[in-house]
C-alpha cells in the first residue's frame, strides 16, 4: 500500500502504521473473498429469470457495481498491483476449501428443511456473511486502533470498507428471502464460519502466499507509507 499520511505525534505515526499493515495483509483479502463470492452468486441469480427482475435485479446490480468500485480504488492505493493481484489471488486459493466447507454447511440445513433452491440461496447468503464479516473486520481494526492510539483511521483506509456493497446485498437478500424463514445458526454453520472469520482475522492464509508472490514479483518493493507531520 502507498498513501501519504498525515500525523500529529510519534504515537499517532505508529499507529496509523500498524494499521495500515492490518488492513494491507488482513482486511483487503476478506474483502476481496467476499467480493468473488458475491460476482459468482450475482452471475447465478442472473442466470434465473424468475429471480432476477424489478428490485432484486436492481439491487444486484447496485451491489456487483459497488464491489467493482471498491477493488478499483482498493487497487489504485496498492504501490505494486500486479504484486497484490498475484497475493490476493493465492489467499483466496488458500481459503477456498474453508468458504466452500461454509457455503456446503449452509446449504445442507436448507435441504434438510426442504427449502427449494437450496444451492443458489447458499452462495447468496454465503456472500452476504461475508459481507458482513469483512465490515465488521474493518470496524473492529479501526475501534482497536483508536483504544490503542487514541486516533479513529476509518477516514484514511476508507477504500477497504465494503459498506456499499454489503447494504445493497443485504437489501436483494431480504428481497429474496421474503416469505420464509430458517434458522442457519445450527452449530455446523457457526463452526464452519468461525473457521473463516477466525483464519482471516489471525492471517493464518497469509505466509506462503506472500512468500509465492514475491517469487512472481521478484522487483516488489515493500509497501511504503508516505508520512507527514
Amino acid at each position: 500500500m502507498e498513501k501519504k499520511l498525515y500525523y500529529e505525534d510519534e504515537q499517532d505515526l505508529e499507529g496509523q502504521k500498524n494499521t495500515a499493515q492490518i488492513v494491507d495483509f488482513g482486511v483487503s483479502l476478506s474483502v476481496t473473498a467476499a467480493i468473488n463470492c458475491v460476482y459468482y452468486a450475482s452471475g447465478c441469480i442472473r442466470e434465473r429469470k424468475d429471480l432476477y427482475r424489478q428490485r432484486v435485479k436492481q439491487l444486484c446490480n447496485l451491489a456487483v457495481k459497488s464491489a467493482s468500485q471498491m477493488e478499483m480504488r482498493m487497487k489504485s492505493v496498492m504501490r505494486d498491483k500486479s504484486y497484490w493481484l498475484d497475493y490476493s489471488d493465492r489467499v483466496i486459493d488458500e481459503a477456498q476449501d474453508d468458504i466452500t466447507s461454509f457455503r456446503r454447511a449452509i446449504e445442507k440445513v436448507l435441504t434438510d428443511a426442504n427449502f427449494h433452491d437450496a444451492t443458489l440461496y447458499s452462495y447468496i447468503e454465503c456472500a452476504r456473511v461475508l459481507l458482513d464479516m469483512s465490515v465488521k473486520q474493518f470496524d473492529c481494526v479501526m475501534e482497536r486502533a483508536e483504544e490503542d492510539y487514541g486516533h479513529n483511521y476509518s477516514g484514511i483506509f476508507f477504500e477497504f470498507r465494503a459498506g456499499d456493497v454489503f447494504g445493497n446485498w443485504d437489501k436483494m437478500c431480504y428481497e429474496l428471502y421474503d416469505g420464509f424463514s430458517i434458522d442457519l445458526n445450527t452449530p455446523e454453520v457457526m463452526d464452519a464460519f468461525d473457521v473463516v472469520s477466525r483464519r482471516f482475522g489471525r492471517g493464518e492464509y497469509v505466509s506462503a502466499c506472500r512468500e509465492e508472490a514475491h517469487a512472481k514479483n521478484p522487483d516488489f518493493v515493500e509497501n511504503r507509507i508516505k508520512v507527514k507531520r
